[in-house]
């Protein structure tokens, strides 16, 4: 039943609503051609069968990639029944309301644009209006009394609220589809916003509101947390020597050393050009230092090869600790003074 046809997303959601309105119908009029033949109303039993051919004419059209053709054969077999019992039986047997589902149907694809489902909703006002005039002028054919009629009526009832319901239902998923689009998209926009494109780090924008949290965090429950920012000795050589290519691969695999290296302690973004900014958190000065001083031995030892050419390289570093007396910024301006004095007075070193 759920079956897709090599026509889009929307088309396959809109076969699998006429497929499965197509089976309640088909049981529905069958049973209904039943009861009628019982009672004797053969005439009735004919028309009926005529539109039990354009259901299942509409069904194949739905696995064939012709879901409009279906859409439509299914709409105008329920249109069709709905008129020539109505003439022949009267109103009051619950025919009507199957006129409301095949607007439901019309409506539920995107695919169509909105004025022509204004028009068919004015049409199917006009047709309903027109039939109950014509049906106020016009003798019953066929007039059906006792047990039959209530089974008709009760029969029809469960087919227009089986019918409706699984319509909602459709429309449900539907929109519950949508939303989890929009909200796949939203994420991945916000990943996008908040991370730097060459290194998969984040960027200076995410790291900003996560130094904020940090900041709320230490006042509600007093959890220290140390700013560090680094910067690669020497980097403008690099480019100017061996290129853009070899810089750009410089800057990610160093990215992805800080980042295994920050695992559990804290986070990592690039600040900007060849600086990084780190956060060491539930961590005091000391400790923070002896992580970062490792941290800078590591990547003194790691050589870096790219087409051939192999370099190694030294980070130089400050480090501060958040206090509440002075702002997130006050603190991030002293880690870059210290930064400086460590590249004044030799790198390759971490000033604390």
């Amino acid at each position: 039943m759920e079956k897709d046809v090599a026509a889009g997303a929307e088309s396959n959601n809109l076969a699998v609503l006429v497929r499965y309105l197509s089976c309640i119908s088909l049981l529905h009029y069958i049973l209904l051609t039943i009861i009628l033949a019982y009672a004797g109303y053969i005439y009735s039993c004919l028309g009926v069968v005529f539109c039990i051919g354009l259901i299942l004419a509409s069904l194949i059209c739905t696995y064939e990639a012709r879901i409009k053709l279906g859409t439509l054969l299914y709409i105008f077999s329920i249109l069709a029944v709905l008129t020539l019992l109505t003439i022949r039986v009267g109103w009051k047997y619950f025919f009507a309301p199957t006129a409301f589902i095949t607007i439901m149907v019309y409506f539920f694809s995107l695919n169509i644009p909105i004025r022509k489902k204004i028009r068919y909703s004015v049409f199917m006002a006009i047709y309903l209006n027109a039939l109950a005039i014509l049906k106020g002028y016009l003798p019953l054919q066929a007039e059906i009394n006792g047990h039959i009629a209530l089974v008709i009526l009760v029969f029809n009832i469960c087919f227009s609220t089986l019918a409706f319901s699984y319509v909602a239902y459709a429309y449900y998923q539907k929109f519950m589809a949508s939303e989890a689009k929009i909200l796949q998209y939203n994420k991945k926009l916000e990943q996008m916003a908040s991370t730097d494109t060459l290194t998969s780090l984040w960027n200076r924008r995410a790291m900003t509101q996560h130094l904020s949290t940090l900041s709320q965090q230490y006042v509600k429950h007093h959890m220290n947390f140390c700013v560090a920012i680094l910067d690669i000795d020497f980097f403008k050589h690099v480019n100017d020597e061996h290129g853009h290519g070899m810089g750009d691969y410089v800057l990610k695999s160093l990215s992805y050393m800080l980042k295994s290296s920050m695992d559990g302690k804290g986070q990592v973004a690039r600040w900007g050009g060849e600086e990084f900014l780190l956060t060491f958190e539930n961590t005091d000065l000391d400790r923070a230092y002896k992580l970062l001083d490792q941290i800078r031995a590591r990547i003194a030892e790691q050589e870096f090869t790219f087409k051939d050419v192999s370099l190694h390289l030294t980070i130089t570093g400050g480090i501060e600790e958040y206090s509440m007396t002075e702002s997130i910024d006050a603190i991030i301006t002293r880690a870059d003074e210290k930064l400086y004095r460590g590249k004044t007075s030799g790198r390759n070193q971490i000033v604390a």
